[in-house]
């Protein structure tokens, strides 16, 4: 499963697509191609791109991650 897969797959819509043109700012579009072998959406958005250089903020996505590990996603 790559990255794009997973976010599409754990993370709903539209926030599914918030992560990925946050995660194209910091990588290139072929970070979203990769294989991901954890699993986790949780543990994949931590590294994504860093929160605080969003237009949502840390804040926004600190709680997404809580949210997501909680329900083991």
């Amino acid at each position: 499963m790559t990255n794009r897969e997973l976010i599409e797959k754990r993370i709903p819509y539209p926030i599914s697509e918030m992560v990925m043109r946050n995660a194209m700012l910091g990588y290139s579009l072929q970070w979203l191609e990769l294989e991901n072998y954890n699993g986790y959406a949780h543990k994949l958005l931590i590294g994504a791109f860093v929160f605080s250089d969003t237009p949502e903020g840390a804040d926004f996505w600190y709680n997404l991650r809580d949210k997501l590990e909680a329900k083991n996603l």
